[in-house]
């Protein structure tokens, strides 16, 4: 306290304080702990310093709290009056010797000499008040999404991404490695990068979830339509093709043949082709992959990534991923 008490001044105020009082007049009369019945209709205060009897002792006609610390080090609490809890508070929290220290060092430091019933609410609201405290300290708990389980059904209905990297500057000019992971079948792709902008992420995302790249075999919807003969009797799909250029991620030139006209088409038309490659189909499709821009420094941190192929799933990728037959 600011200026100090004498006993006279402290029994005083015990006698005046409308939470004290009446403990206090219990404790004098009788060292009986009263039955439940004679407080049941008193303040929460009063049952609070009712639960502690055994604790409570009076000395001097000073009414203390009897208290073992975390260091088996007994000590008396001063009950404290309720006119003086905000000078206390600001003794020992908002003064330059206080430290303005947060709610556990400041309830050490309270605890240390006084008590009062709901005191740990009143030094929390007194932190959580102070201006100073505010102004340089960030919050106490931050919100954070609670941790679930995600499940999904399909391919490609959850995909996670990670960076690996920086990696030395290959002659490509790429330095990072996105790694892409199927949460359904957990296939991961591999890809090198030269950096890990949002524009670059999208369209390695993009060729993910498409599939189809130049060189790739393909099989393409057609239907058509005879008169007298159901629909559902004819093959839909024809094949195969191969991909012998992409315009955009979306929209590709196939050909069947050397003879064959060019056809373009949605992507949405197409399916990967699993079977024997006849032997224009097979020439051209080994052309087209030496032909690929590979970054050969890449290549070995790429086959590390993707071991888990190996050991997730016998099919093959395109299997899971293409459209159902």
């Amino acid at each position: 306290m600011k200026t100090s008490k004498n006993m006279d001044e402290i029994t005083e105020a015990q006698q005046n304080d409308e939470g004290i009082k009446l403990i206090l007049k219990m404790k004098s009369e009788s060292n009986e702990k009263p039955k439940w019945e004679e407080i049941s209709v008193q303040s929460k205060e009063l049952k609070t310093y009712w639960s502690q009897w055994d604790q409570l002792k009076l000395i001097d006609n000073v009414l203390y709290r009897e208290w073992i610390s975390n260091i088996n080090s007994e000590m008396k609490q001063l009950i404290l009056p309720s006119c003086w809890k905000e000078e206390i508070l600001k003794m020992l929290h908002d003064d330059p010797v206080g430290g303005h220290f947060g709610v556990h060092r400041t309830l050490s430091r309270v605890s240390s000499r006084f008590y009062w019933a709901g005191y740990k609410e009143n030094i929390e609201q007194c932190c959580k008040r102070c201006e100073i405290c505010n102004s340089r300290k960030g919050p106490q708990k931050r919100a954070r999404g609670a941790i679930k389980q995600y499940l999904v059904g399909a391919p490609l209905e959850r995909v996670t991404l990670d960076i690996l990297g920086p990696l030395p500057i290959t002659t490509s000019g790429n330095k990072l490695i996105l790694v892409l992971t199927d949460y359904f079948s957990r296939w991961s792709e591999a890809y090198p990068i030269p950096n890990q902008e949002a524009e670059t992420i999208t369209t390695i995302f993009v060729v993910l979830v498409c599939q189809d790249s130049v060189a790739d075999a393909v099989w393409i919807f057609n239907p058509t339509k005879t008169k007298g003969k159901s629909p559902k009797l004819k093959c839909q799909w024809t094949g195969p093709f191969l991909i012998i250029e992409a315009y955009t991620d979306l929209i590709y030139k196939v050909k069947s043949s050397p003879n064959s006209r060019d056809r373009v088409l949605h992507h949405d038309r197409l399916k990967p082709f699993i079977g024997n490659f006849n032997n224009w189909l097979q020439k051209s499709k080994d052309d087209l992959d030496e032909g690929d821009s590979k970054d050969p420094a890449v290549e070995p941190e790429i086959e590390k990534a993707n071991i888990t192929r190996k050991s997730t799933r016998d099919t093959k990728p395109p299997e899971r991923y293409s459209p159902s037959n």
